[in-house]
């Protein structure tokens, strides 16, 4: 992905186009960005987009979630059917209320298992039982 020189473009949809990264994108306006079922193994370049609300990289190959941190905006984050083993940054994201993790390998939310309780909507299905104990 390049620059989009358009001013205005705040909606991104690239899903299903074997990306592997998404280094180098650069949207100023863009407040939903959706990268499901592509090949992504980093979110390394979120940092720019500070506006972003809403982030979909559902069915990827992320290990980590470190490169979401920073974004102070963001309120949605669906990040299920990847190959996540740990929760990491999600303190860091103040404005976040909707939290999709289903379908990874994740026991344990980390630092952020005191604040997960004020997610107005959380999906933890299809992960081992353990983490359950954390958020019900």
């Amino acid at each position: 992905l390049i620059h989009f020189p358009n001013p205005y473009l705040q909606v991104l949809d690239v899903s299903s186009n074997l990306l592997q990264s998404i280094d180098g994108l650069f949207a100023a306006k863009l407040t939903y960005l959706k990268l499901d079922d592509n090949k992504i193994t980093s979110l390394q370049g979120l940092k720019q987009l500070e506006l972003l609300q809403r982030l979909d990289v559902n069915a990827n190959q992320l290990t980590t979630m470190k490169e979401i941190c920073d974004l102070p905006n963001l309120q949605m984050l669906q990040i299920a059917d990847n190959l996540l083993d740990e929760v990491t940054g999600l303190d860091t994201l103040p404005s976040l209320e909707i939290l999709n993790i289903a379908g990874n390998n994740v026991t344990s939310l980390g630092p952020f298992q005191d604040n997960a309780k004020s997610l107005r909507v959380r999906t933890a299905t299809r992960n081992p039982d353990r983490l359950f104990d954390y958020w019900f």
